[in-house]
């Protein structure tokens, strides 16, 4: 996330944790705690300032514009985070959470308890990922958000991929498949979530 990003995932993290550590800001925000301490400099130029008293908290309640959203709205925004496929992956199911709390820390009073209640209301899957797919799964959305070109490494060592585009990601059933674009042909090359062991970003890239 941008530091703007992070600063705003700051404020709303205490609104909603009200008192954290320094060790428990850096993990939340994946960054340093050097960055942590910089980002506290800008809230306070911010004027929005902090006690400590053994953890960090706001000196005084922020108010940001409340989101406005249809009860019908709540319950799609529930349901889809609730139900989503990426609750399998361990890291998703991180940023999920993550996505969450900055919802619920912007609503007030009924609306975010009817939101509250979908979030928590729907069954999520049991079922996770193993470490090695939830990495490889990891490695293919970063390169999608940064437009990476990636190696693509599977595990027969015939027809590896080496210097495409991840482009979307298809759910059917209990089969994941991740779609790649080949740069010298331009045609897609969809390949199953388990049948990848690695994917590396190009250097340079």
């Amino acid at each position: 996330m941008t530091k703007t990003e992070r600063l705003l995932f700051l404020i709303n993290l205490f609104r909603v944790r009200r008192s954290l550590s320094l060790g428990e800001l850096s993990s939340e925000c994946d960054v340093s705690r050097r960055t942590i301490y910089r980002d506290m400099v800008s809230l306070s130029a911010m004027n929005i300032n902090l006690n400590y008293d053994g953890k960090y908290r706001l000196a005084n309640d922020i108010t940001l514009p409340p989101l406005s959203f249809t009860r019908d709205e709540q319950e799609i925004i529930g349901y889809c985070l609730a139900d989503s496929a990426l609750i399998k992956s361990p890291k998703m199911q991180k940023q999920i959470k993550s996505i969450e709390l900055k919802l619920l820390s912007m609503l007030k009073g009924r609306a975010r308890n009817d939101l509250n209640i979908h979030l928590q209301g729907s069954t999520r899957p049991v079922e996770q990922f193993t470490g090695k797919e939830d990495a490889i799964l990891s490695q293919f959305l970063n390169a999608v958000f940064r437009k990476q070109s990636v190696d693509v490494r599977l595990n027969n060592g015939i027809g590896n991929l080496n210097d495409v585009i991840p482009k979307t990601l298809e759910i059917k059933g209990k089969i994941w498949w991740l779609n790649f674009l080949k740069k010298t042909t331009s045609k897609q090359k969809r390949v199953r979530l388990e049948k990848i062991i690695s994917i590396v970003p190009r250097v340079g890239q």
